[in-house]
Parts: C-alpha cells; sequence; structure tokens
C-alpha cells in the first residue's frame, strides 16, 4: 500500500488533470460556451436564444474560475482565487505544458462577435439546428459537469478551491433545469 504523500500526490494529479479537461476538454466549459453560442446564432426564439447567450457568457466565467485554479496550482500560490484570470499568464503557463487552446483567446462574449469569428464549428448533438436535439444535449453535458465538479470537490482539502467549484456546480444546476424546462415548452 502506498504512503499518505503518494496517495496525495495521485489525487492531485487526477485533479489537475480534471481540472484541465473541464477547462476545454470535449465537455468543458470553454467547448460548452462554443456550442451555446452556435445555437444561439441559429435560434429564432428569442427567449431561447437570450438564454443560450446568458448561459454561454456564465460558460467563460466558469472557464475563468477553473483556469484561475489551475494556474494558482502550477504556481504554487495560495490564498483566495482571483475572480478574473490573467489571461497572458494563462495562456503562457498552457504553452509550457505543451498545451493550445486557441479557442479560449478568440472566445466571444457576445452573439455579434461570435459570427464575427472564425472559429471551428464542430459537428454533433450540441450543434444540431434542432432546439429538442441541441437541448438534450446540453441537459446532458450539464450533468456531466455537475458530476465532474462533484469529483473535483471530493479530489481537494484547499476551501477556496471548494468554495469556488461548488459555486460553479450550483451554476451547472441551474443551467440543467433552464435547459430541462426550455426542452418541457418544446414539447408540451
Amino acid at each position: 500500500m502506498g504512503s499518505t504523500t503518494e496517495s496525495s500526490f495521485i489525487s492531485e494529479i487526477k485533479f489537475f488533470d480534471l481540472l484541465l479537461a473541464q477547462f476545454g476538454g470535449s465537455e468543458g466549459e470553454l467547448p460548452s460556451a462554443i456550442a451555446y453560442l452556435t445555437q444561439a446564432s441559429n435560434e429564432d426564439h428569442p427567449t431561447r436564444k437570450a438564454s443560450l447567450i446568458r448561459i454561454a457568457r456564465v460558460k467563460l466565467q466558469h472557464a475563468d474560475i477553473v483556469g484561475s485554479i489551475l494556474l494558482q496550482i502550477s504556481t504554487n500560490r495560495a490564498g483566495p482565487l482571483s475572480t478574473r484570470i490573467d489571461r497572458d499568464e494563462f495562456k503562457k503557463f498552457l504553452n509550457i505544458k505543451g498545451i493550445t487552446i486557441d479557442d479560449y483567446d478568440a472566445a466571444p462574449v457576445s452573439l455579434r462577435e461570435f459570427s464575427k469569428t472564425k472559429l471551428k464549428r464542430p459537428t454533433g448533438p450540441n450543434f444540431s439546428h434542432n432546439p429538442q436535439k441541441y437541448l438534450a444535449a446540453n441537459i446532458l453535458t450539464e450533468e456531466h459537469q455537475i458530476v465532474t465538479y462533484q469529483r473535483l470537490v471530493g479530489l481537494t482539502e484547499d476551501s477556496n478551491f471548494i468554495s469556488a467549484l461548488n459555486y460553479v456546480k450550483a451554476r451547472q444546476i441551474e443551467h440543467r433545469d433552464e435547459f430541462i424546462e426550455m426542452l418541457r415548452r418544446l414539447t408540451h
């Protein structure tokens, strides 16, 4: 059986890797923001469009929170998290680790900016023009993220990280519930 130090180290690696995936992995905050903006750009219903844009903006804020935690870990800083990430410092950190996430710098904050960007727009259920399909996919994405944030909370003892992760998880629950309600309205 491994030592407590070894087990703590492995837990820290799992935490960091899971956090990195939550930032920019296939179902992470940044790709979700891009998916929701893509959906909004194709949405004719004004209420759904506004909700998608608002949730996408929150997703970008979540990406900043997750990025702040990653940066704090990588630089061995202690104390309260910054609410706004230094994107230049974070990009430098990612580049040192051999990770490039070009879409993070290019992430639009408005639908007008989004329509002008040249982001790669992937295919899949999150990028469908059919509201029932993309709302169902969004619900699954939010549920996956809720579980991921629960796992992250279980992998750290840092009270600042736990507080930030629980805050983001609570917002994920709100988003999931909002998508469920939008889907319910479509089908009834």
